[in-house]
């Protein structure tokens, strides 16, 4: 049993019945603050003096996260390798910090300052030259893509590491749609230019990928799964393979055999992979847990 995180609760609880059977070091101490504030984001301290509702929150959010990995046995075999990686590295609290600013830096900072540029210059043109569908679908593209990654910032933990990773990989298939295009200057966005996206498709693919792929992706995180949120990435750009590729070299950062991803490894068999009877088990008691009379 894992003796930190039992030293957290108190009698009282209604937990400690019914965690004793199954907790042991395979459920990682989410009482810890390292744990709590980057994995769970979660800010402040847990200790003997916090209130039962401070322990449930807690407990409410590990449940959550539990909840969006438990059909990581389900996902499709070509990317499930990709899968449980990225679960190692966002479930540690020393590795999910580095994978946000790896995505971040390598999908997302240069990628994204390029599709607004390219989405304001289409709304100016379209403007210039009187094309209400264009400006209207367009502008409502944009407000939603600036809205969506100032929301996404704006949140902590595994949830911002999987929101950052949709978005990542929603921005990554944007670049490749528009490639042809983006480089265009808004003095070369004449008419024929306008004419030219609308009839190739690019307008529709825009709100297709932005305005419902985007959103859909996002918000599976929180109301889904990891299997739901491949099945969506999947439908969206088309094939698995593309969900590899676009997140193969950030994850290559992480399977390097260097010496602090090394240390790293250890660590984490040391302290978070040793085998519980049943996570599953784990979840439900916790959950009878919550809705005990004394919590």
């Amino acid at each position: 049993m894992n003796k930190e995180f039992t030293n957290n609760l108190k009698l009282n609880d209604g937990l400690m019945t019914r965690l004793s059977p199954y907790l042991n070091e395979g459920m990682p101490n989410i009482f810890d603050y390292e744990y709590k504030t980057k994995v769970l984001g979660i800010s402040g301290y847990i200790n003997e003096n916090s209130s039962v509702e401070e322990k449930r929150l807690v407990i409410e959010e590990y449940l959550l996260m539990e909840n969006f990995w438990k059909n990581l046995a389900s996902v499709p075999a070509g990317i499930a390798k990709m899968s449980k990686s990225l679960k190692k590295i966002i479930d540690n609290p020393n590795m999910i910090d580095k994978w946000i600013k790896a995505i971040t830096d390598t999908k997302i900072n240069n990628n994204k300052e390029k599709i607004i540029k390219f989405l304001e210059n289409i709304i100016n043109s379209s403007r210039k030259y009187k094309n209400e569908t264009i400006f209207n679908t367009v502008s409502e593209v944009l407000k939603f893509f600036k809205e969506k990654i100032k929301s996404i910032e704006g949140l902590e933990g595994w949830k911002k590491a999987m929101s950052i990773t949709g978005l990542a990989l929603v921005i990554e298939f944007l670049m490749v749609k528009i490639k042809k295009y983006i480089g265009t200057s808004i003095t070369d966005m004449g008419k024929n230019f306008l004419d030219i996206i609308l009839n190739n498709n690019i307008i529709n693919g825009l709100k297709t990928t932005v305005l419902e792929g985007l959103k859909s992706l996002v918000g599976s995180v929180i109301s889904g799964g990891i299997s739901t949120f491949l099945k969506i990435g999947i439908k969206l750009f088309s094939t698995a393979e593309f969900i590899i590729n676009a997140l193969k070299d950030a994850i290559e950062l992480f399977n390097r055999d260097d010496s602090s991803f090394a240390l790293w490894k250890d660590k984490f068999n040391e302290n978070f992979s040793k085998p519980t009877k049943t996570k599953s088990l784990i979840k439900i008691a916790l959950r009878e847990g919550l809705s005990h009379k004394n919590i």
